[in-house]
């Protein structure tokens, strides 16, 4: 898309529910982390001289920006975003802003409705007044868990605030009437050099490469999504002026403790390091939808760049992340 003006958000979390609050606002806190997805997806479409970008971040010691010009600026400062839409006129906002910690949600409510709903309405609010394209990631915690994989018609029905949370802003969106492609994904992995947030998989692995026992949930059920595969998915969405629901994600359904066991397996780990567990044993203060993920057959049906099964995204990470490796070689 010669000229394209896209930009993306601090990334920070997720969420859902059916009766929206009225809650003040309060101050939100800076962004902590830098999550993989994000990283992936300013990197991807960095190395495209189509596109002429601008990235935002909300910690000024942050350096992850490719070479993009960059503003210091937060998803929830109204004043400054409308500011940055005036001057900058984007024609794409990806907005990769989140508020992700499912258990602290339950206690942190304004925080996380602040980042996860009330600042997507004024992004979309913002996105319509200048006609421009909103792409929004949300999750597969929009439904209640009870017979996933769900396809982009399915109900949602959140079961925790965070899940609520995600939901409202996607609610927001809609309501809004902007042009919009809201892609749903979950168990987002990968490896990045910058990234600080935790993903499953980086975590995994440094746990196993230390011979450190671990205990994973064998009764969640998801479609593991490589951090660069959706990376490639949004950009060619993009770029197609793809509009509307999409799920993006992995083509393996499986269990987290069979995700384990895969990534134990194909990097020499020990696999019996890993212990299942049931999720209620956690007793974690914000419920987990159990049988979750999403169906991708519309979007495969959409797009042609490949969704990955978990072996090719394990093999797409062996071949193009040695030095990760490296550091985390299969203990003697």
């Amino acid at each position: 898309m010669p000229g394209n003006r896209s930009r993306r958000w601090p990334k920070r979390g997720a969420g859902s529910s059916s009766t929206e609050p009225k809650i003040p606002n309060e101050p939100c806190p800076g962004h902590r982390g830098l999550g993989v997805a994000r990283l992936k997806i300013a990197q991807l479409f960095a190395k495209d001289p189509a596109h002429e970008l601008l990235a935002t971040f909300t910690n000024s010691k942050e350096n992850w920006t490719f070479g993009i010009p960059a503003e210091l600026a937060s998803v929830a400062d109204f004043g400054a975003v409308a500011a940055l839409f005036s001057s900058f006129k984007p024609e794409v906002v990806i907005n990769c802003a989140a508020y992700s910690k499912v258990d602290q949600a339950e206690f942190e409510r304004a925080q996380a409705y602040q980042v996860n709903a009330e600042s997507v309405g004024f992004l979309a609010q913002e996105v319509k007044r200048l006609g421009s394209l909103l792409v929004h990631f949300s999750t597969d915690y929009i439904f209640d868990g009870k017979a996933g994989p769900y396809s982009e018609e399915a109900r949602p029905n959140p079961l925790g605030y965070y899940a609520k949370t995600k939901y409202w802003g996607e609610e927001k969106v809609v309501r809004v009437g902007c042009r919009h492609l809201v892609a749903r994904t979950n168990v987002l992995f990968g490896v990045h050099e910058l990234a600080s947030k935790p993903n499953f998989f980086m975590w995994l692995v440094g746990e196993l490469s230390q011979n450190r026992p671990v205990k994973i949930v064998s009764d969640q059920y998801n479609n593991p999504t490589l951090a660069d595969n959706l990376a490639a998915l949004v950009k060619e969405a993009v770029e197609k002026n793809v509009e509307g629901i999409l799920n993006l994600a992995g083509r393996t359904y499986l269990s987290r403790y069979d995700f384990a066991m895969r990534i134990a397996r194909f990097f020499g780990y020990d696999h019996e390091l890993i212990t299942p567990i049931d999720t209620a044993s956690l007793k974690q203060p914000a419920p987990r939808p159990l049988l979750g993920g999403v169906r991708t057959e519309k979007a495969q049906s959409v797009l042609k760049t490949p969704f990955y099964t978990v072996e090719e995204s394990l093999a797409f990470l062996k071949k193009n992340y040695e030095p990760f490796f490296a550091a985390h070689p299969r203990p003697v």
